[in-house]
């Protein structure tokens, strides 16, 4: 369920966090490894 809301929000997340100077969000490394 977590997996199916990240793919959903990836853009919006990584855009955000790019605003944010946040160059490594750590939580997509877990679920590309899917």
């Amino acid at each position: 369920m977590l997996y199916d809301v990240l793919q959903e929000k990836r853009d919006l997340i990584l855009k955000v966090a790019a605003d944010h100077g946040i160059k490594n969000v750590r939580i997509f490394g877990s679920v590309a490894s899917h």
